[in-house]
């Protein structure tokens, strides 16, 4: 188990106090109150395998005994990051223009996890399978602002990656061959811009 901690501040322009209106149909503030980011990220991962057993061949030599192997691992990670900073666009009701500045913003965290495993098929470790699975979640709040308003909505997206594979090998002295397939599936959803959604599959071999 692994925990992780990372601040980030502010580029030194966005925590300037100005108001760039040289485009008065696009101005461009700096934010003072900004304060820095701060990602945590809690991580673990497990391994196990089969280990070789030695025996004694008829010369009295230590060797290792012919069996399958087997091994398998797993992991996982939750990053989450407070104060996030992004951008906010504001527009003017009465010019139409817009006005962009730098905030902080909360909620945003994902989680990554994943698990493999690799299997002799016979004694002599010829034939093997293998597979595994990654799947992957985020959260991204942001702020979008559909209607052109000074109000600006909260926006918050949602992504989910699945990603199964396998593999099945054989080997000896001279050859070597490998049969293997993948599947991705990807889906975003956005709570206040459904028009973006968007579930993708791709499958490769």
């Amino acid at each position: 188990l692994h925990y992780r901690g990372d601040t980030r501040q502010p580029d030194i322009t966005q925590l300037l106090d100005i108001y760039d209106d040289t485009n008065p149909l696009s101005i461009n503030m700096g934010n003072p109150g900004l304060k820095p980011s701060f990602t945590t990220n809690l991580s673990t991962n497990f391994q196990m395998q089969r280990r070789p057993t030695y025996v004694e061949d008829s010369l009295g030599y230590t060797v290792p005994k012919a069996q399958r192997h087997w091994s398998f691992s797993t992991n996982a990670s939750f990053p989450r990051t407070s104060n996030s900073i992004g951008t906010v666009v504001t527009y003017n009701e009465t010019t139409g223009g817009r006005i962009s500045r730098p905030e902080n913003i909360n909620g945003n965290w994902n989680t990554r996890a994943g698990a493999s495993f690799n299997i002799g098929l016979d004694t002599l470790n010829r034939w093997d399978v293998s597979g595994s699975v990654s799947g992957s979640y985020d959260h991204r709040v942001g702020y979008v602002n559909l209607n052109r308003t000074a109000i600006p909505d909260r926006n918050v997206t949602h992504t989910i990656n699945v990603s199964p594979s396998a593999s099945l090998s054989f080997r000896n002295k001279w050859l070597y061959l490998s049969l293997n397939s993948r599947l991705t599936y990807a889906r975003t959803e956005n709570r206040l811009q459904a028009s973006n959604n968007l579930t993708t599959w791709n499958y490769s071999y």
